[in-house]
């Protein structure tokens, strides 16, 4: 028989699977793309939230992050990491003073344990 294939039926819901893909998007609209491990990890938070972790036996998803971004590929895409050229990465003081005049504004008011600091993160990693 020929024809499409049958797969494993997916562990999330349709609308739990709107709902990550929301969250995909509008991370990258606001400028933070995410790569898979990133996906991964929205998932299992998602699940950990929803008291639903047994689905992944409490462990993060592993294949499910490229296959769904494989179902999904017409609204998200993959995207390599490029280099840019100095010209374009170059910043000016008053950009910068801007920058943290802004993001002082933006963390008022939020504990210190909430803000992810990419950078000292991965120093815990290695």
């Amino acid at each position: 028989m020929k024809g499409k294939r049958v797969r494993c039926p997916t562990r999330l819901t349709d609308e739990e699977e709107a709902n990550i893909k929301r969250v995909l998007i509008g991370a990258a609209e606001y400028g933070s793309p995410l790569i898979l491990l990133d996906l991964r990890i929205v998932v299992h938070r998602y699940l950990e939230v929803n008291g639903r972790l047994s689905i992944f036996n409490n462990k993060l998803p592993g294949k499910m992050s490229y296959t769904f971004s494989k179902r999904n590929k017409s609204d998200l895409t993959y995207r390599v990491i490029q280099n840019i050229k100095r010209s374009r990465a170059e910043k000016s003081p008053k950009e910068m003073e801007e920058y943290f005049k802004n993001l002082k504004l933006s963390l008022e008011g939020i504990c210190n344990e909430n803000i992810l600091n990419y950078l000292r993160q991965d120093k815990f990693n290695r």
